[in-house]
């Protein structure tokens, strides 16, 4: 089985080697000892960002650097239309939708590339605790996502699926905005127009995967933890 692993957001997670370590360990090195092979694809920004990070990256078919400031600009209409939980701040709105608009230039490359028999993309800034095990055994058409961190919805920072689905959730930002009814986002999570349903955070995804009928499943052995910028771990449970 040939698989493509695209990496989103700044580049330097990897430069913390704990969290480089645990990709070749739990990632790469797994994904090869089941017998498989994978490339690699890395969609990032300018901002902090590091050449010898990159090439520290197996496999590597392509990368995306995007201007940092260009986005921020050309997404400020957009964060004006979307409201924010008290505790969130409008820079965390925009990091959200600046990962989403990552994520979205995978769709290119997935329409362009040779076809995988599996996609798996996820955060560069992740240090990974277990192995990818048990590869052959996911169903292609079925959509995977980690089965830890995600209260009432889906942890969205690891996804394994087809071709198919990976388009669809590169493309998510597009498919909300034209849903109807009209459905609002709000940092990671969705407010109905009228604002009387709230939902928690992860519970954007559950609606994205609800709304489009896709097929899903929990990965009940992954874990990860999220890496701040300073390189310390936010400890998921």
């Amino acid at each position: 089985m040939k698989i493509a692993i695209l990496y989103y957001g700044l580049i330097r997670g990897f430069k913390y080697q704990h969290v480089l370590d645990s990709h070749q360990k739990y990632l790469w090195n797994e994904i090869e000892s089941q017998g498989h092979s994978f490339d690699t694809f890395i969609s990032t920004y300018d901002k902090d960002y590091d050449e010898t990070n990159v090439l520290k990256v197996p496999n590597l078919k392509k990368l995306l650097i995007v201007s940092d400031k260009n986005t921020e600009n050309n997404l400020k209409n957009m964060v004006n239309l979307f409201t924010c939980p008290m505790n969130f701040t409008e820079e965390t709105k925009m990091n959200l939708l600046k990962s989403w608009k990552s994520q979205e230039t995978f769709i290119s490359i997935m329409q362009n590339e040779e076809e995988y028999d599996l996609y798996i993309m996820t955060d560069i800034a992740q240090k990974m605790l277990t192995p990818l095990d048990l590869l052959s055994s996911l169903k292609t058409d079925t959509l995977y996502t980690p089965n830890f961190s995600e209260h009432t919805g889906l942890n969205d920072r690891m996804m394994i699926c087809n071709k198919e689905n990976m388009i669809f959730i590169c493309d998510k930002l597009n498919y909300l905005c034209n849903q109807e009814p009209k459905l609002i986002m709000c940092s990671r999570t969705i407010l109905r127009k009228n604002k009387n349903c709230n939902l928690h955070p992860e519970s954007a995804y559950k609606l994205l995967i609800t709304n489009a009928c896709k097929k899903h499943n929990k990965l009940k052995k992954i874990k990860f933890w999220r890496i701040r910028t300073d390189g310390t771990a936010i400890k998921d449970i």
